[in-house]
């Protein structure tokens, strides 16, 4: 169901509080949660994730560094197939644009788990692409093209006819 959720949620215009970011919060019973938190570490191998607690206990956090870690959980947890997984994870748009999720140490998932309000907190970071495979949400490639249209604007003004 959350899966549907994280694929609605993929848009192509950034947006301006949270760009290029997904969240949502629903409201889950502890032994839900735990019972996801267990799955995930039963696992032979703790790379690409992390089990976070804070001081006061309240808060229960999971954050994975690692799509294809991320993508195995939760295709154990949910019972789906790889490739549907997979296809919850990407979106295409008219035009050959696609939005896909982004798990890495830089931008990781979060799972967290609030005990008082018994509330499961969905946040992760998602890019776009356009026709050309050019990287919308990246601020490195955003400026590099930014820098070859001035170049290019120059060279023109400077060499025109």
């Amino acid at each position: 169901m959350w899966l549907k959720m994280l694929k609605r949620r993929m848009i192509r215009k950034m947006r301006v509080r949270n760009p290029w970011q997904i969240e949502f919060k629903r409201d889950v019973a502890t032994t839900v949660f735990s019972g996801f938190q267990s799955a995930v570490q039963s696992s032979l191998s703790s790379f690409g994730i992390v089990l976070e607690n804070d001081q006061t206990l309240r808060h229960l956090q999971v954050v994975f560094t690692d799509k294809r870690r991320f993508t195995r959980d939760i295709q154990v947890i949910s019972g789906f197939f790889k490739f549907e997984v997979s296809k919850y994870l990407c979106k295409k748009f008219a035009g050959d644009w696609r939005a896909e999720m982004i798990v890495s140490p830089e931008t990781p998932c979060k799972i967290t788990y609030d005990k008082n309000k018994h509330q499961f907190v969905f946040s992760c970071y998602y890019g776009v692409w356009n026709q050309f495979d050019f990287a919308l949400h990246d601020f490195l490639s955003l400026n590099l093209a930014l820098m070859l249209l001035y170049i290019f604007i120059s060279f023109l003004f400077l060499y025109r006819v």
